[in-house]
């Protein structure tokens, strides 16, 4: 460990922490350090870079589970300097030391509608990240209307950061949700991509607890997908070639909630689902697998379309072929999930099911035959009877029990 870049006060502490042998030691050194500690704390002149090291010890202190509260005050006042590094440092500490519910959270109002109302994005930015973690009712109030003037700033990056904060409001107070909504929906349209993105994280939150409310986003969220997938985001959004995959995938389990017994939505989104799930199976990597497979799961939820189901259903048993038994394992799950809409897309896949029982996997072998089992009808029973029958037979007595 190199202390280069540390005083030797609180390099010592670390090493001396780390080489303690037992715990009473360490309690020790710690009830030693705090003392010190908060006899420094009251000094009347401070530089900034010993108030920094000051308050990395408290944290310190307080991560191994003894009390600093000595250091939360001057936590607070520090976050009103006007050095940047120092300021940040004070933020962390604060998010750190004051609970959900302190009293001394009251105590940072003012210094965070300062900084939010700063012409430094870096002060700003700052405010924000603080915010998402000590917001509580009481201080929502003071700070709500400059959250959403950010909404608007010239920087994308500080836009962004109003968004999650926003959403963080939404947590704290429901009852704004139509305000809320209307800034969201905003942000969906926003020029920079990394802003859209982060709104997405709030739909995805909102709509699975309420999908009737948010039927009229489906157009964007179509819009936005199809976007992504025609490759009109910068390239930094790809991962090895493949367009904002995480994107895509959130938007697709987002319209999977809309699309659910509704048809005259899901109508809406068939085309791009399966643009989707064909580009994606192109890719033959992972991390089109995992695009391929949320699409099928999407295409489960949503009002079902028979052309759909099809391409869900052979594309996914493709995956059955891999050498990969993470993906076979996909492949059973995918296909467990079309069974409970429709068996008959799945029995074309019968075969290549039954090869997983002779799989050393356990666990695959389980769940291939679970999906027998649900695939199961008057047509094939008498195949699949007899293929159970040769597998129990040679199968170990405690997994014979266990099916």
């Amino acid at each position: 460990m190199s202390g280069s870049h540390l005083s030797r006060q609180l390099y010592s502490l670390i090493k001396s922490i780390g080489e303690a042998h037992s715990k009473q030691e360490e309690d020790i050194i710690i009830t030693t350090e705090s003392r010190l500690l908060a006899e420094r704390l009251k000094e009347k002149s401070i530089r900034d870079n010993e108030m920094g090291e000051y308050l990395i010890s408290a944290i310190y202190i307080e991560l191994l589970g003894h009390d600093a509260s000595f250091a939360h005050i001057a936590a607070i006042n520090s976050s009103q300097s006007k050095s940047i590094g120092l300021k940040r440092l004070a933020y962390l500490a604060c998010t750190l030391f004051l609970h959900e519910g302190s009293s001394e959270q009251i105590l940072l109002v003012a210094t965070l509608q300062k900084d939010l109302n700063s012409e430094s994005k870096l002060e700003v930015g700052a405010a924000l990240t603080t915010l998402c973690k000590v917001v509580n009712t009481f201080i929502l109030g003071a700070v709500r209307p400059i959250v959403y003037r950010l909404l608007d700033h010239r920087d994308s990056w500080i836009r962004k950061k109003a968004v999650i904060v926003l959403h963080k409001f939404h947590t704290l107070d429901p009852s704004s949700a139509d305000e809320i909504d209307t800034k969201m929906k905003g942000a969906l349209c926003d020029k920079d991509p990394r802003v859209m993105a982060v709104a997405l994280n709030y739909f995805h939150s909102v709509v699975r607890e309420n999908p009737n409310r948010y039927k009229g986003i489906v157009k964007s969220m179509v819009v936005i997908l199809r976007q992504v997938v025609e490759r009109r985001l910068p390239i930094d959004y790809e991962f090895h070639r493949v367009p904002a995959p995480w994107i895509q995938m959130s938007i697709l389990s987002i319209l999977g909630y809309l699309g659910q017994y509704d048809k005259g939505v899901s109508e809406g989104m068939y085309e791009i689902l399966g643009l989707v799930m064909k580009q994606a199976d192109d890719l033959r990597m992972n991390i089109g697998y995992a695009i391929v497979y949320e699409c099928v799961k999407t295409v489960i939820r949503i009002y079902p379309e028979s052309g759909l189901l099809l391409l869900a259903a052979r594309t996914i048993s493709r995956f059955l072929q891999a050498g990969d038994k993470n993906l076979k394992y996909a492949a059973i799950a995918g296909l467990s999930l079309i069974v409970g809409v429709n068996s008959d897309y799945v029995v074309e896949h019968q075969d290549a099911n039954i090869q997983c029982l002779e799989d050393e996997d356990e666990t695959l072998k389980a769940k291939s035959l679970e999906l027998l089992y649900k695939m199961t009808n008057y047509k094939n029973v008498d195949a699949i009877v007899e293929k159970f029958l040769v597998y129990l037979c040679n199968a170990p007595v405690s997994y014979t029990h266990l099916t």
